[in-house]
């Protein structure tokens, strides 16, 4: 049977894996292969775990969701942070100077995505919740246009859209991402999977990280394959390949282990949520967290830079 891993255009290491042919390779070597399965960008794909997927890179927010839903997906492994990538913006010359200033205002961000975790620790840091706020779902490019008009107080922005955003010169983040929450994409698969499935766990991997190296070696075509990108809801982040370029070099190509301080923050983060009733406060990230995971990850990565000194 072939193994079932998630492709969309808002993973860049699984999606640039599947124009590279690196993953078929390895795991025909082992009898195995892959069908990378296309769906809908959004917070859904842990719940696709199982029935029609096996392996899947999703966001932080959506795997508390996730849990608080009864749905047992693990952490296997993530990105390194990446602060660079989004932002919480507002107007350089606006009266927003500190969250605390965003109480009863209006502000840009996906209530089920990892920009719901920016907001929700930046307003942490002044002793504000999310119900203290009014959420606005994010308008894709009517954004930063009703950011600069003052229909909105802040946004968050991330990806394409963040360069083009700071290249206007009129907006400023509010807070430093990475004083607010980490932003790390996650990969995942069930617990089943996870356990019983460790040879092709270890060959999706290490062909990540060869994926990362390959990205690092190529950013320009990187870059351009990503632009061009028509399938997989990829034209939704918007972008050309010089803005995608910038992005992708502000980002860490690496695949990272779990650690317990991300679980920590992950279970601070459900807390925030519940308080703001998003969740119901009952599930927690550790119940997820299989330490021993970390290793074959390490192995893993360990393996693709040998593959690639020799």
């Amino acid at each position: 049977m072939a193994i079932r891993v998630g492709l969309n255009g808002h993973d860049p290491v699984l999606y640039l894996l599947s124009t590279l042919g690196i993953l078929e390779d390895r795991l025909a070597a082992i009898g195995e292969e892959v069908d990378w399965v296309a769906y809908s960008p959004g917070p859904r794909a842990p719940w696709l775990l199982g029935e029609s997927l096996d392996f899947v890179g999703c966001g932080q927010t959506p795997m508390l969701f996730a849990h608080d839903d009864g749905v047992d997906a693990v952490y296997v492994a993530s990105s390194p942070n990446r602060p660079r990538q989004g932002a919480l913006l507002v107007r350089a010359d606006g009266p927003i100077h500190t969250p605390a200033d965003l109480a009863g205002h209006k502000v840009v961000y996906h209530a089920s995505a990892w920009t719901a975790q920016l907001v929700a620790g930046a307003l942490a840091q002044d002793g504000l919740r999310l119900d203290d706020i009014t959420a606005v779902e994010p308008g894709g490019d009517q954004d930063l246009t009703d950011l600069l008009s003052g229909n909105i107080s802040a946004a968050t922005i991330i990806g394409p859209r963040l360069i083009q955003a700071e290249e206007t010169g009129l907006v400023r983040r509010l807070v430093p991402t990475d004083s607010a929450v980490c932003n790390r994409h996650l990969f995942t698969t069930t617990r089943v999977f996870a356990t019983e499935q460790q040879a092709v766990l270890r060959e999706i991997l290490t062909s990540m990280e060869l994926a990362c190296r390959w990205v690092l070696d190529h950013p320009e075509e990187a870059a351009g394959r990503r632009a061009t990108e028509t399938r997989y809801d990829a034209a939704t982040w918007g972008g050309d390949a010089r803005t995608w370029l910038q992005i992708f070099q502000r980002m860490p190509w690496a695949v990272a282990s779990i650690d317990d301080a991300f679980i920590c923050q992950q279970d601070r983060h459900t807390g925030l949520f519940a308080d703001a009733g998003l969740l119901s406060g009952k599930a927690s990230a550790r119940e997820h967290f299989i330490p021993r995971l970390a290793d074959v990850v390490r192995d893993a990565v360990d393996t693709a830079h040998r593959l690639v000194v020799a």
